[in-house]
């Protein structure tokens, strides 16, 4: 896996998120690029643990073909996972190649208020 290699995004992402945005990574074929990560956060991390998240984004880009064809939405070109303490937003470009953006909570608030009042709805846990 490469290291801090820019990438035309990193700009608007700082200039819009500032230090709210937890990392940039772009993936293809055969490697990952670690474009940018906030410190406290590849503290949290070993090299291990990254390798298996961007083997799991992966996944997300191999399922782009079929997921497109599943669906009657049109081209797959965003996927956005929530966490407790972040936001995930994985462009996929092909089934080869994507782009994931992580910011903390909270950015949006009109996504995370429509999140959470979704979630309080849900029916408990069986």
């Amino acid at each position: 896996m490469s290291e801090t290699t820019p990438h035309p995004l990193l700009p608007y992402l700082h200039d819009t998120v500032g230090g709210n945005l937890r990392s940039l990574v772009s993936y293809d074929r055969t490697d990952a690029t670690v474009h940018y990560v906030r410190e406290d956060v590849r503290a949290s991390y070993t090299e291990e643990e990254l390798a298996a998240i961007v083997g799991d984004v992966r996944l997300e880009g191999v399922g782009k073909p079929y997921q497109e064809g599943l669906y009657e939405h049109g081209p797959l070109v965003c996927s956005v996972r929530c966490f407790e303490r972040g936001v995930e937003f994985q462009f996929v470009q092909s089934d080869t190649q994507g782009t994931v953006v992580a910011l903390e909570r909270g950015v949006f608030p009109d996504v995370d208020s429509f999140v959470e009042a979704c979630r309080e709805r849900l029916p408990a846990e069986v």
